[in-house]
């Protein structure tokens, strides 16, 4: 499981703790760690060894969330979402992949597939970015 984007909130607190925004981040960082738990289990269950990149994973989420919300609130949000996303894509995919043994999981996958996407593009929309936007 991609510790990533975790790591990005929690770079993003560390510089927009204390802003209006810093709510936001917090309760996707912590929809993060739910999903990680989540999907933590069944990988421990399985004995799947964690990748040899996970510390790269991480080092690389925790700078892109210091150097987006470094750069403003626009940028932090423009990340948040596009993080999301891609996030959502990848619930998609791991959804498809699930066998009917896996039911619970695909389920878990697909009804959490765009739930942070869809919050995080309300909030993006109120701070005035939009896809075309995006980087």
């Amino acid at each position: 499981v991609n510790a990533l984007p975790w790591q990005n909130y929690r770079g993003q607190l560390a510089v927009l703790g204390r802003h209006e925004m810093g709510d936001e981040i917090r309760y996707m960082m912590e929809q993060e760690v739910k999903h990680l738990k989540t999907f933590d289990k069944p990988i421990n269950e399985r004995k799947v060894r964690p990748s040899s990149l996970d510390p790269i994973w991480r080092t690389a989420g925790l700078a892109l969330g210091l150097v987006t919300a470094s750069m403003g609130t626009k940028a932090a949000m423009a990340c948040i979402i596009a993080v999301e996303e891609v996030i959502g894509e990848h619930y998609q995919k791991q959804a498809a992949n699930l066998g009917f043994d896996e039911a619970s999981l695909k389920g878990y996958a697909m009804k959490n597939s765009n739930t942070g996407t869809l919050r995080s593009s309300i909030r993006g929309m109120k701070l005035g970015i939009t896809k075309c936007c995006m980087i």
